[in-house]
């Protein structure tokens, strides 16, 4: 599979090959980039794959495009692109916190690009990170691969290609209702990836008592990461098995004097724009302080934050402040006889 970002925006590009190889129907499904400016557009080609409604995002040309990369045999490339929070278009619907591109399988698309219970597929893409990529702080997800779910417990994602804290992890989830038992498989460095061609095979038995074997490795064959084990990949109540590629991200802005934006994202696997990240962070971390300091409640701060568990959330921002802790004090003190010693701060 192959897919391709611009700069300037965040970017991922994927190989004109994306393969989707099922042992129960006992084929491989190819989906071939035929160019830029001829034949089909990306779009055409996705719906004749994976059904008349293959894109989770905006689909027009400036989000989802065809170009040509010379480090890739054949040279075309589909390229899947996200701009800044003012890009309102990759909104995730009234999700405003995140944004989203991306090329998935569904229930209406053909047998040969989903997963029944006890089917083994191996699904085989290269794809190319767009430098500098910008890589989301830890506790905003940043997902460029998922295995899903449809029907039944099908909320977070069975397994991710996750951009997270300066790493690429692999990453596994047996239930869909929380993230409490999310597991990271295997990770890279980001620096490892970050502008150049990678091709990543996963094979997965779709059932309870499932496997899973990754590989990322480089154009010149180097692995970079792999994994092979056992694990639960059947969900309660689920109909099918169903991946994605693209783009799906969360961001946050709610700083008020120091304004940072997300750069803009292409999917080449080309990721642009890194800037902005650092002071982004100082600006969450400044803003939960003062949601601390007005009485916000921890769990709220949690959600808003976007971090998996509140223990995190607890450690990182559960200190009280000198600023509450002078204002308990004051408030204590109306309390007390004008006879007994003042209460002082700790």
């Amino acid at each position: 599979m192959r897919k391709k970002m611009k700069s300037i925006v965040l970017g991922l590009t994927i190989a004109s090959t994306i393969a989707v190889a099922s042992t129960a129907l006992a084929a491989t499904v190819t989906i071939n980039s035929d160019g830029p400016n001829t034949g089909k557009t990306a779009l055409e080609i996705f719906q004749q794959y994976f059904g008349s409604d293959p894109v989770d995002g905006p689909t027009d040309s400036s989000h989802i495009n065809e170009t040509t990369s010379t480090q890739i045999p054949g040279g075309n490339v589909f390229q899947f692109k996200v701009g800044t929070a003012s890009d309102t278009a990759a909104l995730d619907g009234s999700n405003t916190d995140r944004q989203r591109v991306e090329l998935k399988a569904y229930k209406s698309s053909p047998s040969n690009v989903t997963a029944k219970n006890g089917e083994t597929v191996t699904y085989k893409w290269q794809f190319r990170a767009m430098s500098p990529y910008p890589v989301s702080p830890a506790g905003n997800f940043h997902h460029i691969f998922q295995l899903k779910a449809q029907d039944g417990d099908d909320g977070a994602p069975i397994l991710t290609f996750t951009v997270e804290d300066g790493y690429l992890a692999f990453r596994h989830s047996p239930i869909g209702t929380t993230m409490d038992q999310v597991e990271t498989l295997a990770k890279t460095a980001f620096s490892n990836i970050d502008g150049q061609w990678v091709e990543a095979t996963v094979t997965v038995k779709h059932s309870d008592n499932g496997s899973v074997n990754m590989t990322l490795k480089k154009l010149n064959g180097t692995t970079l990461m792999s994994y092979s084990g056992n694990k639960d990949m059947w969900r309660d109540g689920a109909t099918i098995n169903r991946p994605k590629w693209g783009i799906y991200r969360k961001f946050m802005t709610v700083c008020r004097k120091q304004k940072s934006n997300l750069p803009t994202s292409k999917l080449r696997n080309n990721v642009e724009s890194a800037e902005g990240y650092s002071s982004l962070g100082f600006c969450l971390h400044s803003a939960a302080t003062l949601l601390i300091e007005s009485d916000t409640d921890l769990k709220i701060i949690q959600e808003r934050l976007g971090h998996t568990k509140f223990s995190t959330t607890a450690d990182l921002y559960s200190h009280v402040t000198k600023k509450m802790k002078k204002t308990v004090s004051e408030r204590l003190d109306k309390f007390c006889p004008q006879t007994s010693p003042p209460l002082k701060a700790f």
